[in-house]
């Protein structure tokens, strides 16, 4: 997904206990905003000099408790931002097993 709008932004829901958000580093990219839950995090910058990063690390968390999260993020300026895709992170509960004879 990709946008040049001020204020523009894309949310998502799930459940886990981390999250990260990976898309392009280029010259003319701006500054955006995460927020997860009621958390803001500082505003990031999107922009690299030479040579640019395609599927870079945007923002990562994995410190959040187990449970459903809000992610938001939004651009700040009207310069691109794009994201690519998005990695999530899950508690792994083991099950006991029982045998039976």
């Amino acid at each position: 997904m990709v946008t040049q709008t001020a204020q523009a932004d894309v949310s998502f829901y799930f459940y886990g206990t981390g999250v990260q958000l990976y898309g392009a580093k280029r010259q003319n990219h701006g500054t955006y905003l995460i927020s997860i839950d009621s958390v803001v995090y500082p505003p990031r910058n999107g922009s690299a000099a030479d040579p640019e990063s395609f599927q870079a690390a945007l923002f990562s968390t994995v410190a959040l408790k187990n449970g459903y999260h809000t992610v938001r993020m939004t651009n700040l300026e009207s310069k691109p931002l794009d994201l690519d895709f998005v990695r999530l992170s899950f508690q792994v509960v083991s099950i006991p097993t029982y045998w039976w004879y």
